[in-house]
């Protein structure tokens, strides 16, 4: 599909309890993206289009990168990445949710880890001292893989990460970058002024 498409599907629990269908996006009226420093320029951006567009949706993403501009974090800009992109649709159209086509004969290669063993196990160390020390109660140390997917394309991805059904799913396809998500956690959902948090990390039965 062209650039200016920009696809977007999101399939499972996203408005609410899954009921087979998703939701699919095509062809933004308007773009906003960039780095923090245009970043308060979203809020006025989203009403001006909502308002135009009242039955329409906003869908992107927020880079970890963009803390930075929030708190005094050693964070590097990824400079092949927006540190946020969001795009607006004018309409959206209810598809039925079905596992889709894929092949299974693609090979992963070189697979590749943002931690060796003897680093990974340094992390976890530094991440004690700091427990016992008080500067924080909980960490989340997660890593970066990388894999070459010969003559896979994403919507392949997609298609192969959709049959185990996770939660929240979704697929973003922009000029910069492909989402692929599979996702069996909401960070959290925003609803009538309230705010609801569902993080499955570090969370126990109350």
């Amino acid at each position: 599909s062209p650039a200016s498409a920009r696809p977007a599907l999101v399939e499972g629990r996203w408005t609410g309890p899954d009921v087979g269908c998703g939701w699919l996006v095509l062809s933004p009226a308007g773009i906003l993206e960039g780095d923090g420093e245009i970043l308060p320029e979203l809020p006025r951006w989203l009403d001006w289009h909502a308002e135009k567009y009242p039955g329409g949706v906003a869908i992107g993403y927020f880079t970890y990168e963009l803390a930075r501009f929030f708190e005094r974090l050693p964070l590097a800009k990824d400079e092949s990445l927006p540190d946020f992109s969001f795009a607006f649709y004018p309409e959206i159209k209810q598809v039925l949710s079905s596992p889709l086509p894929g092949s299974d004969d693609s090979v992963c290669r070189n697979f590749e880890t943002s931690f060796s063993k003897q680093s990974y196990a340094r992390a976890i160390e530094t991440l004690r001292e700091y427990i016992a020390a008080g500067d924080v109660y909980q960490a989340n140390l997660t890593q970066q893989f990388v894999v070459r997917l010969d003559g896979l394309e994403p919507e392949e991805i997609y298609a192969r990460l959709s049959r185990q059904g996770a939660p929240f799913r979704a697929f973003v396809k922009t000029p910069h970058v492909t989402i692929v998500s599979n996702s069996p956690e909401r960070f959290f959902r925003v609803s009538r002024g309230r705010i609801l948090a569902s993080p499955i990390k570090g969370t126990v039965p109350c």
